[in-house]
């Protein structure tokens, strides 16, 4: 019976002689990167294949996941007033920038938990270990993949993630700092960040001037009672350099009122400007997020130390989760591949939930730097070896 294509059994016996899986193939006469890849050992390619074709399925679920859960937390500040609609797309990007660090050791880890199991249940494992290629071999292949997928995190976490944090601030403050009026969205009440609180409400915009807005509503709160303006149209202007932001109401009545609600004073005017204040956005994200490594490494306050153990811990996480993901992937093919997949979740969660509470932990000072997050790679390293142990006296 012919195998299944893209398998690997061993010679039938009277065959030919069963070639090497570990021995360097490819073509001496390429160069650069497909030159390099050629001359690796075909276990290691095969291996390497087999991972990120199940890898390269779990980054789009996660991805897509993300993207949605942070579109509709921007759309939501978007439709506050917040936000301007036309910078989401650059927010929602460096987000997902920042964000790679951590996704990415999951879909490495799930990568390599689906292949694994893929082999184990097709019985490749056991055609491997006929044609001579040893567990340890196989491991070590994986361990090749961990590494690679490692060391681009390690860049991400680094560089990327405080790149992106940075740029993340900076865009927000702007796009804050530059809304206004022209992202107002009539018939809808927007609060303004300014110790009046003023909420501001219109009921149109001009349709042969879009800068203006039509039967406006202001409230504004103070010590002394509330003042309501309701004008027939307003427009607005900002100056970011003097920090005042002026609103302009045409042909409209002031209702001054007291904390009680009553009536003291009416006033009729034809253009009344208010100024209000541009208060200082505050940053969406903590600062250490956005420092750099040297910065973090000569910082000594708690926040700095966490961050520092935090960005360190998504390359070696990816390393052990890889090394993690083989025991758990491998095992009997006769017994239900949903009872793996199960376990394995559940080891990941309790990991990535240790992870994130020694984090605070350490930022809260409650947890000493030194063992800190490490405390929870070694319990994690601990785990590997057990279960390859256990892994092994089966497969004895």
């Amino acid at each position: 019976m012919a195998s299944p294509a893209g398998s690997l059994t061993p010679a039938r016996r009277g065959g030919p002689p069963a070639t090497r899986l570990d021995a360097p193939e490819g073509a001496c006469d390429r160069t650069g990167l497909r030159a390099a890849i050629g001359r690796l050992p075909l276990l290691d390619r095969y291996v390497a294949r087999e991972v990120a074709s199940h890898a390269l399925g779990g980054f789009a679920v996660v991805l897509a996941v993300f993207l949605v859960t942070r579109a509709s937390t921007l759309l939501s500040d978007a439709a506050a007033g917040n936000l301007p609609g036309r910078v989401l797309t650059l927010l929602l990007l460096l987000r997902t920038v920042m964000a790679l660090p951590s996704l990415l050791p999951a879909v490495a880890y799930l990568g390599v938990l689906l292949a694994m199991n893929r082999l184990s249940r097709d019985g490749e494992l056991r055609a491997m270990a006929a044609s001579g290629v040893s567990p340890g071999r196989v491991e070590r292949a994986v361990l090749a993949c961990g590494l690679c997928a490692a060391a681009g995190i390690a860049v991400l976490s680094f560089t990327g993630r405080p790149w992106a944090a940075a740029r993340f601030n900076d865009v927000r403050e702007r796009a804050i700092a530059e809304s206004g009026l022209d992202n107002l969205t009539p018939g809808i009440f927007y609060e303004l960040p300014t110790p009046a609180r003023e909420v501001v409400f219109a009921e149109s915009r001009s349709a042969t001037d879009p800068e203006y807005l039509e039967n406006v509503f202001v409230e504004r709160r103070n010590e002394d009672g509330i003042a309501v303006f309701s004008a027939r149209r307003a427009i607005e202007t900002h100056d970011p350099f003097q920090g005042v932001r002026t609103l302009v109401l045409e042909d409209g009545w002031q209702y001054d009122l007291g904390l009680d609600g009553d009536r003291r004073t009416v006033t009729q005017f034809e253009r009344l400007a208010m100024q209000v204040p541009l208060a200082p956005s505050a940053p969406d994200l903590a600062v250490e997020k956005s420092l750099s490594l040297g910065a973090l490494y000569e910082g000594r306050d708690p926040e700095a130390v966490a961050e520092l153990q935090w960005r360190s811990a998504m390359p070696i996480s990816t390393l052990l989760l890889c090394m993690l993901a083989i025991p758990l992937g491998c095992g009997d093919p006769r017994q239900g591949r949903a009872g793996r997949i199960l376990a394995a979740t559940i080891v990941y969660v309790a990991y990535r939930t240790l992870l994130g509470t020694a984090r605070s932990w350490v930022a809260d000072g409650i947890l000493p730097s030194m063992p800190g997050l490490w405390l929870v790679h070694a319990a994690c390293l601990a785990a590997v070896l057990a279960l390859g142990r256990v892994q092994r006296k089966v497969g004895a």
